[in-house]
């Protein structure tokens, strides 16, 4: 925000949710590594490995809801984040004034 000259993010509260749904997400990442006997499907997650045959626990489901949440942390700071550059920036940082890393975060 400092470099559209905004004090804060436009939607604090969406912030903050961003903020508390990635320590959540590391929370239920470590407790699937202790569930049952862990999720064994190596950092690849290959769908034969993570099938139920192999894992019948509750394991890989909470390893799931873990790469969700941590997948809707991302989204919500992503719309944070390009909703004050497009509603924020003063006059004299619109368009290709603005700082080269407000744009490329802005096209990423």
């Amino acid at each position: 925000p400092l470099l559209v000259g905004g004090k804060d993010m436009i939607y604090p509260r969406m912030n903050n949710l961003s903020y508390w749904l990635s320590p959540n997400a590391l929370y239920l990442l470590m407790l699937s590594f202790m569930t049952d006997k862990g999720v064994g499907a190596g950092w690849t997650l290959y769908p034969p490995l993570s099938s139920y045959p192999y894992h019948s626990g509750p394991s890989m489901d909470v390893m799931i809801v873990a790469l969700h949440l941590a997948g809707a942390s991302s989204l919500v700071g992503a719309i944070n984040f390009a909703s004050t550059n497009k509603n924020m920036p003063a006059l004299e940082m619109k368009g290709e004034r603005a700082e080269l890393y407000v744009l490329s975060i802005s096209v990423t």
